[in-house]
């Protein structure tokens, strides 16, 4: 056998090594499409990456390399402190049409009258003339109350207004208190006023996402149709940066 083996001729050898030159170019042939594939895709990344982008879908970022990375940005919801920003040191005056709520002015029950909130000019206190700002007018009852809820803006560091009654109104003898309540119903800042007494009310706002302005008659000779009177926040307002 070993002497068969030895003697072997050429043409014998010939005809064995097609198979396997055959096989060596299958692969050669193989690799270079992988390539051509990979170079395609490379291509088509660099090329046009919002047509690919289009093929995997809206949360696949295309880079100019071979990597595409897929990613996910999670949805973000504003937080209730969370509305326009604006310029260090602006003021932003408030008004009824901002306000995300209001209760109007009245006593507490079931034959509650209430004064609506509307934006108008006041005389209060020593002022010589009248001022724009928010009223209520209270219409009965001794310990009547109102609100109005406002979002803070980015930034804003203070509240600040001036408060009491509206000199024009028939009933001269409440005394009111006017206070800012934060997100708890904490009180930020408090004052009383009266026909002849304004008053300014200034509480810091920083890090809270909302306040209530709320006046609440401590004090009230009698209220009627006809004998009611106007509360005023005069120039309410936002102050933004230190």
């Amino acid at each position: 056998m070993a002497r068969q083996k030895a003697e072997e001729s050429p043409a014998d050898k010939d005809h064995r090594y097609p198979g396997k030159i055959v096989l060596f170019t299958g692969g050669l042939t193989f690799l270079g499409t992988l390539v051509s594939a990979v170079a395609v895709v490379v291509a088509a990344v660099i090329n046009a990456p919002d047509t690919v982008r289009d093929v995997l879908g809206d949360n696949v970022v295309v880079t100019h390399t071979v990597t595409a990375t897929a990613t996910v940005t999670p949805s973000r919801t504003a937080s209730p402190g969370e509305s326009d920003s604006f310029p260090q040191g602006a003021e932003v005056a408030l008004s009824t049409g901002k306000a995300l709520t209001r209760v109007g002015c009245g006593e507490t029950g079931f034959n509650r009258t209430e004064g609506d909130w509307n934006d108008r000019s006041d005389l209060i206190g020593g002022a010589v003339n009248p001022a724009p700002g928010i009223g209520c007018d209270v219409m009965d009852g001794k310990s009547a109350s109102g609100t109005l809820d406002f979002l803070v803006p980015n930034g804003a560091t203070e509240f600040t207004a001036e408060v009491g009654i509206d000199r024009e109104s028939p009933n001269t003898s409440p005394q009111v208190e006017f206070s800012v309540l934060g997100l708890d119903g904490q009180v930020l800042a408090k004052q009383m006023a009266t026909y002849t007494t304004s008053a300014t009310v200034t509480a810091r706002i920083s890090g809270t996402p909302r306040i209530t302005l709320k006046i609440l008659v401590v004090k009230s000779d009698g209220t009627s149709m006809d004998n009611s009177f106007r509360v005023a926040w005069i120039s309410p307002r936002f102050k933004l940066g230190t």
